[in-house]
């Protein structure tokens, strides 16, 4: 997606010359983003470069080159930078590496590359981080902004009642100008609906003439404040109709997330941002460990069993799962289940993993929050040395996403700490793939690392190839 995302930005730019030059024939067209291809990877004078000149840069021609060295070009490297803006390298600097990144990067080793940034309680990039280790951009945040106390209300809805009332207090000053999200949830991590549900965004904990009153009713809406707004907001008001007392009858709603994106499940406010840890590793999220065995007690549905298994704690997030027959296996014979505890300690069941010698095809599963993952051998009463010999057998895969990757052995994670501001430094990358989360639930992980430039070449003459373009080799 990041890779289809940055050649859109190149077809647009393409669009923008055709429109705004004077008409020129297919073949000129062609040659012309075939030399743009050429000269923005190759290395070295030969490739892109006129020869005869020592800097190694082509003077006299209107493709984005400049003469001398007046923009920071360093005479004796031959690495070919592209330094033209039209796509999207940075002029100025005689490494041609973005400022800041620098001391990541092995001078004069790899291509200009595209930078690309993702999100998450989990992160797995996959597809197109540089096969050159560099620093990557991290930082943390907290996803769930709302600092309070429940000021009344917030008690066990009584079936019958014909209404009900929950006033938030604020102990922190929402941002201006920022569009913001609201959505209030049950003590057990529920969202609760908006149909005969109304918020108001208040100044004092009672409605005052004249004073702040701000309808945030909806959980889909983003609602702006402005800079006075955001002065006197200080408590959330609730108010629910008899029907939402019935549907949630037995539950307390006590629970409140405000987030600068789209809310989809509870996350708690984390007070002290330096208190998190951020975890790299692998694409592969499974310790297959067998020391980490245990005995479980596991109702399904059919009462509570004994069985061995494995308790793994992922982030909020989507996953899926696969098992392989293991190279050095003498038997492929097992039974490898899971399911999945949750806070309340109640199971759902997910994919399984090995019914015998039948591997059923993978599907993704969702984490959310005090969700536990269990891996489990499905003999009832089975010892753990027994349930040692089955697992050996299989080499088991989890991964962030929908999509199964090939399977890669599990990597001991890298652990970092966060700053103050939420930086954390000396994050480098793994190739072909790294994965990042932390141990803390609510917190969100910025990451800009970037991206195969070879791979960004590869689809960008695909792009033009399908625009009716023709590739001179």
């Amino acid at each position: 997606m990041a890779l289809r995302k940055y050649l859109k930005n190149v077809a647009d730019t393409i669009r923008n010359w055709i429109d705004d030059t004077s008409p020129i024939n297919a073949q000129d067209f062609c040659e012309a983003i075939n030399h743009a291809c050429d000269t923005q990877y190759g290395k070295g004078s030969g490739e892109g470069y006129t020869y005869g000149y020592d800097d190694g840069y082509w003077e006299g021609h209107e493709e984005g080159y400049h003469q001398g060295e007046e923009v920071g070009y360093q005479e004796g490297y031959e690495e070919g930078y592209y330094y033209g803006d039209s796509f999207g390298y940075h002029n100025g600097y005689n490494t041609g590496l973005n400022e800041g990144y620098g001391d990541g990067w092995k001078e004069g080793s790899l291509e200009a590359s595209p930078q690309e940034t993702v999100s998450g309680e989990a992160i797995g990039i996959t597809d197109s981080i540089s096969p050159v280790e560099h620093n990557m951009g991290v930082s943390v945040r907290v996803k769930n902004i709302a600092q309070y106390t429940i000021y009344s209300g917030g008690k066990e809805l009584v079936e019958g009642a014909s209404y009900a009332e929950t006033n938030f207090k604020l102990e922190n000053k929402l941002p201006a100008n920022t569009p913001l999200y609201f959505a209030i949830f049950t003590e057990d991590g529920v969202m609760v609906t908006t149909s005969g549900v109304s918020r108001t965004l208040r100044q004092k904990s009672y409605q005052v003439t004249g004073e702040l009153q701000k309808d945030i009713s909806s959980n889909t809406k983003a609602y702006t404040l402005t800079e006075d707004e955001a002065n006197v907001a200080s408590y959330i008001y609730v108010y629910m109709s008899g029907t939402v007392v019935n549907t949630y009858a037995g539950k307390t709603v006590n629970k409140l997330v405000i987030s600068t994106e789209p809310i989809t499940s509870y996350a708690p406010y984390i007070e002290d941002i330096s208190k998190v840890k951020v975890y790299k590793c692998g694409s592969n999220l499974f310790n297959n460990d067998v020391s980490l065995l245990k005995n479980l007690a596991i109702d399904v549905g059919t009462g509570s069993k004994k069985y061995v298994g494995y308790e793994i704690h992922l982030p909020v997030g989507t996953y899926i799962m696969k098992a392989e027959l293991s190279p050095s296996a003498t038997s492929n014979v097992a039974y490898i289940y899971t399911c999945i505890k949750n806070k309340n300690n109640v199971y759902r069941t997910i994919t399984n993993l090995v019914e015998n010698t039948f591997l059923p095809t993978p599907k993704p599963f969702t984490i959310e929050d005090g969700d536990v993952l269990i891996i489990y051998d499905a003999i009832e009463n089975h010892s753990i040395s027994s349930a040692q010999n089955y697992f050996t057998r299989y080499n088991i895969m989890i991964n962030v996403g929908e999509t199964v990757l090939p399977y890669e052995p599990y990597i001991e994670p890298f652990v970092y700490d966060v700053a103050t501001d939420g930086t954390v430094e000396g994050v480098k990358s793994l190739y072909p793939n790294t994965t990042l989360y932390t141990d803390t639930s609510g917190a969100v992980i910025d990451c800009t690392y970037y991206q195969d430039g070879k791979k960004v070449k590869e689809n960008l003459i695909d792009m033009i190839l399908s625009l009716g373009g023709v590739i001179n080799e």
